[in-house]
């Protein structure tokens, strides 16, 4: 059984973010920046219609290496939105702030 779920297409900063926040590893020491980086991807993901699936890692990041290609990616979605809908439909600025070890419910 099949089910075609639609999907839309991952904007490229968010993509940027996403990428090496998948890429840690479950055996990363930083436990706190790994959960962060959870939390920021559960995140970005809740979007209406979802993004498809992640491409699986090649290669394992750094969690502390990831958090900082994954900001600066957020930021880049901040700044380049078109529009305050956008980014929040985006969930940058909920993940960013995941990222921060800030609370993202103001922006949920």
């Amino acid at each position: 059984m099949t089910f075609d779920v639609p999907t839309q297409p991952v904007p490229v900063h968010i993509r940027q973010a996403l990428d090496p926040l998948v890429a840690i590893s479950a055996d990363d020491p930083d436990l706190d920046l790994a959960f962060r980086a959870i939390e920021a991807v559960a995140t970005l993901r809740t979007v209406r219609p979802i993004y498809p699936p992640p491409i699986p890692a090649t290669a394992w990041i750094p969690a502390e290496r990831a958090v900082e290609l994954a900001s600066a990616a957020l930021d880049r979605a901040i700044v380049n939105a078109s529009s305050a809908e956008e980014a929040i439909r985006a969930g940058a600025g909920a993940a960013a702030a995941a990222l921060a070890g800030r609370p993202v419910d103001g922006f949920l």
